[in-house]
């Protein structure tokens, strides 16, 4: 190596270490910076949760908003009105998650979410209530409850645990009043 060519090289690690940047220094920053990537990363698995959940929430919130509007059932009324508030509230807070990681989220419903919602649009009150508690109450519920359930379990990024954690309850507590209004509820909106 060449005198000039050596020099430069001590001066550059001369001013590294002046700096503190040291060997160590540096692999600690490497692994921090791996770790936030990691941990604003998605596995397949949590992107597909993330995108499903928003699905079956806009669902969930638009079929509610209907419930409101169509059903004769005080209780029917309410337990939209309940599933609005929670959904949006859930929506809201999976859409701040997913700009923190980034993720693009669906602003519409699914296709099939979509049909089950343009037949609901055109059924009587009394039919609709049936549909509507059996669909989104008891149906719906059920599978988002699976889905949460899995997540918890097996989320790898920890924003989506904490989300699916928190979620859980609620979505149980939907399923409960939605089975509770089933085997009671539904005899009062179909005497009407």
């Amino acid at each position: 190596m060449s005198i000039p060519r050596l020099r430069s090289t001590s001066l550059l690690v001369a001013a590294l270490l002046a700096g503190g940047f040291t060997l160590p220094a540096l692999a600690q920053n490497a692994a921090a910076d791996k770790q936030v990537m990691a941990a604003k990363s998605l596995s397949d698995d949590d992107r597909e949760f993330m995108l499903k959940a928003t699905g079956s929430g806009l669902f969930e919130i638009e079929a509610s908003k209907l419930a409101a509007k169509k059903s004769q059932n005080p209780e029917i009324k309410r337990y939209a009105a309940m599933l609005v508030k929670d959904h949006t509230a859930a929506s809201e807070e999976l859409k701040a998650i997913a700009q923190s990681l980034p993720l693009r989220l669906p602003r519409n419903m699914p296709d099939g979410e979509k049909a089950e919602f343009n037949k609901m649009t055109k059924m009587d009150a009394a039919e609709f209530d049936q549909n509507y508690m059996k669909v989104v109450g008891i149906e719906h519920h059920r599978t988002d409850i699976a889905m949460f359930e899995e997540r918890v379990e097996k989320a790898e990024q920890p924003k989506v645990k904490a989300f699916a954690t928190k979620t859980l309850p609620k979505l149980k507590a939907h399923l409960a009043a939605a089975e509770k209004i089933g085997s009671g509820g539904m005899a009062a909106s179909a005497a009407k």
